[in-house]
């Protein structure tokens, strides 16, 4: 299953700073841990910042059950950015966009967070909660206060602000810091001397495990509390099962028990409580996002209660997942300490290096491999080179003059290779010159990111992964990097035929738009100049208007087949100054099916090129023509063993015609050939991006295909 853990690291991330800032938050290595627990027992994991990118960022990453997918679901660890209520924030807008996630909802928050009225709430329902007042300024009436009391903000966790006060004078000075520190109400709780206890619950409805009762030891010290540094830097001894007889015990489950339903929470929670001299138990607060942290009371009881940190995380999923009417399997794993299954490891590792792999983007994109600039393409082509010898391949270099070197690299001295991954060091002149590389809401833009060098980030991670879990030495791997593909392959095309020959299957890591699409099938292309010149003189003839018109004419044509069109790629007309054009020039690129409809067409573009029309003469001269990619019966049954691989990700893999022609073209048609393991994004759009988050599902879908290639 997907699941999407989502916390807050800072406070980016938000159009205007506003209101009471957050001061609760996870380390990143606590949601880390959550991660990989979760990746532990068997799930797709992703960590996104629960900031205002967070809906682009679930688009991206949750499945659709309206579409046939599964079920996924959010691991809620966002306390909050900002402003009034924040543990409700992000539950409120799961229920808007209709995610299913783990903890409370957000009324439940919003009174669990609200000390005062979360003690209301304890009061209505015969619940004993230390009595209170509540103070909005440091003069109000203190009159009834009965010392020694605490003063805390009302709607803060964490002890943050918390005091003692035995007298007046400390009562104003701990009510003055709250509202001048914290802006918020101050809550004045009569203090409770004595022990001081900690109550975790796991379920739901009838179901409600309580653990074990945990006692802060407070060293003898009756009046002694726990402060945030206590908390946050030092924490205290934590005695679990708390010395307690079985009916202080039973009394204190009890009212954990009647707290967690009084206040309307769901999966885990934490209540406080003090014991008085008299062995009397008092409520403090509940805590409906007990903390998952290491030293945490939560995870001690319930690693005391028997249960390891995995298991823990995952037990959680999956009482969280069985609220919603189509839940999914989400039992904790197996077999303690067993190995997880390939497919977890290899998540696991490209999540965690995800970072990894925009950096490797990043540093290619400012390498500008324009496919003429054959300095800068074959610099490319030797970073990749020692990025790939760092995995055990060695480089094979083939010079070329008009283009950069192709490379071939293998991990191994046979003959043929287990898997040939195809890709391309090249990017097209024009446009993507002055694209730099940035990030933006969930998107990754530069100078050739979609067009290719997104998918050799894709290849770096993927082969990475699988050598960190001994994988790929078990694999005879090449990979092929040309330098022609912005051009058609005109050089490399037979390089790519015999490499595939001697390959027991192909892939590409070219991009696709659509997302889950692998390219089994595409599109043949041709590219045209057509030249258009006239006679100098006073009345020189429309050059311009001629060759426009003489493009139409090619589209008309073109129209006339099946899956054949026309598609302008640059127009180009030169005059002198104050004179009419005298030349004009355009490329143009078909698409086509099937050969003969490439020759029809052909010999049409020709037909209308040799009539010169008004003075105008016309030239036409094929640049390069790519065959189009059939899907053979091989790739058919290799495409089978990736839906499978898809399943055990939990994502949709799906069959694309691709429009673009593929260097997957060139491969023999007896050798299983399938595109589309790049990232997803668009290599047409004028700045063209990649989707960030696919880096590590195409990571992800690669490593085990690569892996299903091993004899």
């Amino acid at each position: 299953m997907k699941v999407a853990v989502i916390h807050n690291r800072d406070r980016e991330g938000v159009i205007n700073p506003f209101g009471r800032v957050n001061r609760e938050r996870y380390s990143q290595k606590a949601v880390e841990r959550v991660a990989e627990a979760l990746e532990v027992a068997g799930h797709n994991v992703r960590v996104i910042e629960g900031n205002m990118h967070v809906v682009e960022e679930l688009q991206n990453f949750m499945p659709r059950v309206l579409a046939g997918e599964r079920l996924g679901m959010v691991f809620n660890m966002a306390y909050g950015i900002q402003g009034e209520s924040r543990y409700t924030h992000v539950p409120a807008m799961l229920e808007m966009l209709g995610i299913p996630y783990v903890g409370s909802g957000p009324a439940a928050h919003a009174i669990a967070l609200d000390k005062v009225v979360s003690k209301v709430v304890f009061q209505q329902h015969q619940l004993p909660t230390p009595k209170f007042w509540v103070f909005d300024q440091p003069e109000g009436d203190s009159s009834t206060v009965e010392y020694p009391v605490i003063v805390k903000p009302k709607m803060e966790a964490v002890s943050h602000g918390l005091t003692v006060a035995r007298d007046g004078n400390a009562l104003k000075a701990g009510i003055k810091r709250v509202v001048d520190e914290y802006q918020e109400q101050a809550l004045v709780e009569a203090f409770i001397p004595g022990r001081e206890f900690a109550v975790g619950l796991l379920g739901n409805g009838d179901e409600v495990e309580v653990f074990p009762v945990v006692e802060i030891d407070l060293e003898g010290d009756a009046f002694g509390i726990q402060t945030k540094e206590d908390k946050m830097q030092r924490p205290r001894t934590k005695v679990c099962p708390a010395p307690l007889t079985p009916q202080q015990t039973g009394e204190a489950q009890r009212l954990a028990r009647a707290c967690f339903r009084a206040i309307g929470c769901f999966d885990f929670a934490r209540i406080d409580l003090r014991m008085d001299s008299e062995g009397r138990f008092w409520i403090l607060e509940l805590n409906s996002m007990a903390s998952l942290g290491r030293t945490g009371s939560y995870v001690h009881a319930a690693g005391v209660a028997g249960y390891s940190f995995e298991a823990l995380i995952a037990r959680i999923l999956e009482v969280a997942s069985r609220r919603y009417p189509e839940h999914v399997d989400a039992k904790p794993p197996t077999g303690e300490g067993a190995v997880p299954p390939l497919h977890v490891r290899v998540r696991s590792y490209v999540r965690r290096h995800s970072d990894a792999a925009t950096e490797y983007l990043r540093h290619m994109v400012a390498m500008e491999s324009y496919v003429y600039n054959v300095e800068a393409v074959n610099a490319l082509g030797s970073w990749l080179s020692s990025r790939l010898s760092h995995l055990g391949f060695r480089t094979h270099m083939q010079p070329q003059t008009e283009v950069g070197s192709i490379l071939y690299c293998t991990n191994h001295e046979r003959e043929a290779n287990d898997v040939l991954l195809l890709g391309h060091l090249d990017v097209p002149q024009g446009r993507r010159q002055a694209s730099p590389y940035f990030e933006e809401h969930g998107r990754c833009y530069g100078a050739g990111v979609a067009y290719g060098k997104g998918g050799l980030a894709v290849m770096l991670s993927a082969l990475h992964a699988l050598r960190s879990n001994r994988k790929l030495r078990n694999i005879r791997c090449g990979v092929l990097l040309t330098t022609d593909e912005s051009v058609g392959g005109k050089v490399s095309r037979e390089v790519i035929r015999s490499t595939a020959e001697r390959s027991s299957a192909v892939l590409a890591v070219s991009s696709v738009m659509q997302k889950g699409a692998l390219v089994t099938s595409a599109a043949g292309t041709a590219v045209h100049e057509v030249e258009a010149t006239a006679d100098p003189g006073d009345e020189a003839p429309p050059v311009i208007e001629s060759l426009a018109r003489t493009l139409i004419r090619f589209g008309k044509s073109a129209s006339r087949g099946a899956g054949t069109h026309v598609v302008p790629l640059s127009f180009d007309g030169r005059a002198f100054s104050g004179k009419p054009a005298l030349t004009a020039s355009a490329t143009v690129l078909t698409r086509f099916e099937t050969q003969k409809e490439l020759d029809r067409v052909t010999a049409e573009y020709r037909r209308i090129t040799k009539r010169a029309r008004g003075g105008v003469r016309l030239r036409m001269t094929e640049l390069y023509v790519r065959p189009g990619l059939k899907e053979g019966a091989e790739t058919k049954a290799f495409f089978g063993k990736l839906e499978d691989i898809g399943k055990e990700l939990g994502v949709s893999v799906s069959k694309m015609h691709r429009m673009e022609a593929s260097q997957l073209a060139f491969a023999p048609p007896h050798v299983p050939a399938v595109g589309g393991f790049g990232p997803n994004g668009n290599p047409s759009a004028t700045n063209e991006y990649i989707v960030r988050d696919s880096l590590i599902d195409q990571a992800d879908l690669l490593s085990l295909a690569i892996a299903a290639c091993e004899r």
